[in-house]
């Protein structure tokens, strides 16, 4: 019969608590291989199931419907298995678990709770709290790149080992790095000056190019083999739209027609594939060798809001009118999960608009409209970009601090009871309000910015290559513009 599984809510924890029983979560993504091989495997085992539905309250959640949830307790990647207290805290949390190892750890868990020596682990999922020191400084932009100049994989491009993900914000901050040391190249005819910065890009899509781009079209999210050859068989929206922003941007350093006819490839696979008839882009497709693809049809505001920026940069760069037309109608579709109060919805799933209060469905279509200010020269869109800035400082902003993850509920559980102060989404709210001062020159959006970066500035120097994106932030906040 396999497990019962109830959603997250308020009443599954209040079972657990009447019932003294531990809670099992399980945080998945339909593009999950290992998460689908877990249920038919672990989750079908008659020990395990009959085990999980006597003594545990089981909760499954979606990872891209509830990424405040996956915040709080995702375990290092996916499937996340986290064993809770009836009160949220984590008994004990893992990734894959295989059946006889499964039952054990249930057991464990079930017994502490029975028997009342709970001793909660902390989860491995990171806040981006206050943590050390840092500074807003050139030194830091320098000290980001010098780690990734340290991490770089010299002899098949990308950074660090196996698992290989593609690390599109380590490989923009190589180009901001480029331009900083040779200057924008503006004609077919002057031959691009080189630097160390540039070189690694380039190494690095010729490698993934070899591996995750499929044949039958758009990139794969990753490869579980150092040499690119071994990519696991989920093409995502976000991941393909940020290949598609730095090879946009790629061309426009080099002026190198192969960066742009990838680029181009990118964009007919997106457009091609996952486009919705109305407008707006899916959750991606899962490709399984010689079977049909299956497509998440979903539509995820924040992923649509990075898409429409990467198509934006793609449009600068080619003048493909595709792009132009399907960027307009999908601004016309996502108009309609906006709130003038709350902001943007977190998706659209056929005909239900899903409010969440996450902070990065509103920053990613903020973001969106000042692009396409500046690709289309619409000042509707500044204006709109302007509103949506408002708004996020009213409902995130947290006082004496950076921007909180989402909006309170009065149903909130768990760990949902306490708001976060997030690395990433500082991150991504900084480089909007960022936008925004580029285009107008508005000092409080600058003020802003440096404000939600100040929130997480002690965090950079462990966050690894994944801390390319605050460089990003950093070089823009403290150095003189980059011109594309």
């Amino acid at each position: 019969m396999g497990v019962q599984w109830r959603d997250w809510s308020r009443a599954a924890f209040l079972q657990a608590k009447r019932g003294n029983k531990p809670i099992l979560l399980h945080i998945t993504g339909t593009w999950c291989v290992l998460g689908h091989e877990m249920e038919q495997r672990t989750y079908n085992d008659p020990v395990v199931a009959n085990l999980i539905n006597k003594h545990v309250v089981a909760i499954k959640v979606d990872t891209d419907k509830r990424p405040d949830i996956n915040q709080r307790y995702n375990q290092g990647g996916w499937p996340s298995t986290v064993l809770l207290d009836h009160d949220g805290s984590v008994l004990d949390g893992g990734l894959f678990i295989p059946p006889e190892m499964m039952a054990k750890r249930v057991q464990v868990a079930v017994d502490k709770v029975k028997g009342g020596s709970r001793k909660p682990l902390e989860t491995l999922a990171f806040t981006g709290m206050r943590l050390g020191h840092g500074e807003l400084a050139p030194a830091t932009v320098d000290k980001i790149a010098s780690l990734l100049r340290t991490s770089f994989d010299s002899t098949y491009g990308g950074f660090g080992s196996e698992p290989k993900f593609p690390h599109p914000d380590a490989l923009e901050f190589c180009l901001r790095l480029h331009a900083r040391t040779c200057g924008l190249q503006t004609t077919k005819q002057k031959p691009v000056m080189r630097s160390p910065y540039l070189s690694m890009v380039e190494k690095s899509i010729t490698g993934m190019k070899r591996g995750l781009l499929d044949t039958r079209g758009g990139w794969f999210r990753y490869s579980i083999s150092r040499d690119w050859r071994e990519p696991h068989r989920e093409k995502l929206l976000d991941t393909n739209a940020a290949l598609l922003r730095m090879l946009s941007l790629t061309y426009q350093q080099t002026k190198k027609k192969q960066h742009l006819d990838l680029a181009r490839k990118t964009a007919t696979y997106l457009l091609r594939n996952l486009a919705d008839p109305d407008g707006g882009l899916y959750a991606g497709q899962i490709t399984a060798q010689q079977k049909k693809a299956q497509v998440d049809t979903r539509i995820f505001v924040d992923k649509n809001g990075h898409a429409l920026v990467a198509f934006l940069d793609y449009f600068t760069a080619s003048k493909d009118r595709r792009a132009r037309r399907a960027v307009l109608q999908a601004f016309e579709r996502l108009e309609t999960a906006y709130n003038k109060k709350r902001g943007f919805a977190h998706y659209i799933e056929g005909k239900r608009v899903v409010h969440l209060g996450w902070l990065p469905d509103s920053v990613a279509m903020g973001r969106a409209y000042v692009a396409l200010y500046q690709a289309l020269e619409r000042g509707a869109a500044l204006r709109k970009a302007q509103e949506i800035a408002e708004i996020v400082e009213t409902n995130f902003l947290e006082r004496g601090g950076g921007f909180l993850d989402r909006i309170g509920q009065k149903d909130d559980v768990g760990k949902l009871e306490q708001q976060q102060t997030v690395f990433s989404l500082n991150v991504q709210a900084a480089q909007f309000y960022l936008d925004l001062f580029d285009a107008t020159g508005d000092a409080p959006d600058h003020a802003l910015a440096k404000l939600a970066l100040e929130s997480v500035k002690g965090v950079y120097r462990i966050q690894g290559v994944l801390g390319a994106g605050f460089g990003i932030a950093v070089d823009r906040l403290v150095n003189k513009a980059v011109s594309w």
